[in-house]
């Protein structure tokens, strides 16, 4: 079976909503299980097995865990000591003991990641292999993360993303959206770059994934499945976020969301204080995992359309 991580943040939503829908079985938790606590998680993965009580829909014979999801991870721009400790509990020290956990198991490990690994100072597009060189806290932390895994197990995969949208409510999409909607005008930077990726296609990307590897017939050639290691995921083209906006403005109105037109001036970053902790280039390359998995990435532009589109956006 499956266990997801973080289950009720954006991506970690996308993924059991994809797997409910899936004949794979699984189970998501959130705080309920402390991913900083080694005893903690030890004790979730022997009682899902063992107890008849947890989860009572999944048969017994399908109770040992085979791979865990991580989308659990925290996030905050303050410099508090707290913050400090939790960000790096969470996004390193948890990755830690679930990799010693998995390890102990024998399951299979996949990581999601950031471009925050990264100083953003580059001209090009971020690949697997470009030198980390983290300028925040969190960057660290997620660094950090990285190499544990990496240190700890073989069994792993890392998904690298820049800039994740979807559905829930609680990001900076929904609150540009809400802006589009309600002010007149907005100001917006154009000259932080980032790789859009709709959590719907990184969750079907993930799930996929798993599919392939549960079937795949050989450890090599194209029945094989992907190989292990860090993978760069974003939907195709990388883009400023002043154009990334005015995209939202505008399929906000042609699909009838918004009536309000809001005019939408580009600024630079160093004059916005509430961007200053945006990386000034977060893209991505993503074409080893097209080559590897076998994929080719839509435009960034189509999958905006089909989340604003989609039925449950609001």
């Amino acid at each position: 079976m499956i266990w997801v991580t973080g289950c009720k943040g954006l991506l970690g939503k996308e993924i059991c909503r994809n797997l409910s829908e899936s004949d794979l079985y699984w189970q998501g938790t959130d705080t309920e299980v402390d991913i900083t606590n080694y005893e903690e998680i030890l004790k979730f993965v022997k009682e899902i097995e063992t107890k008849a009580s947890f989860p009572s829909k999944i048969p017994h014979e399908f109770r040992k865990i085979n791979w865990i999801i991580n989308c659990a991870g925290f996030y905050s721009t303050s410099d508090s000591e707290d913050n400090k400790e939790k960000i790096f509990a969470v996004n390193s020290k948890g990755i830690t003991n679930l990799a010693r956990v998995s390890r102990e198991i024998g399951s299979k490990v996949i990581n999601i990641s950031y471009s925050d690994v990264f100083d953003g100072n580059s001209k090009e597009a971020y690949t697997e292999d470009s030198i980390k060189n983290p300028i925040s806290i969190y960057g660290q932390a997620l660094a950090d993360g990285e190499t544990s895994l990496k240190k700890e197990m073989n069994q792993y995969y890392i998904i690298r993303n820049s800039f994740v949208y979807g559905l829930d409510q609680n990001n900076y999409f929904y609150k540009l959206i809400n802006q589009l909607k309600n002010e007149s005008s907005l100001s917006i930077p154009d000259d932080i770059y980032i790789s859009p990726v709709n959590a719907c296609d990184l969750s079907s990307l993930i799930i996929d994934l798993i599919k392939k590897s549960i079937s795949a017939k050989a450890f090599f050639g194209k029945n094989s499945a992907p190989s292990y290691g860090i993978y760069n995921f974003a939907d195709e083209n990388s883009v400023s976020l002043y154009e990334f906006a005015k995209e939202v403005n505008r399929l906000l109105i042609k699909h009838g969301k918004t009536k309000n037109v809001c005019n939408i001036n580009p600024y630079s970053k160093n004059d916005l204080e509430e961007y200053k902790s945006f990386l000034n280039n977060s893209s991505l390359n993503n074409s080893k995992i097209c080559k590897e998995f076998k994929i080719k990435t839509p435009l960034w532009t189509k999958s905006l359309e089909k989340l604003i589109k989609d039925k449950r956006f609001i």
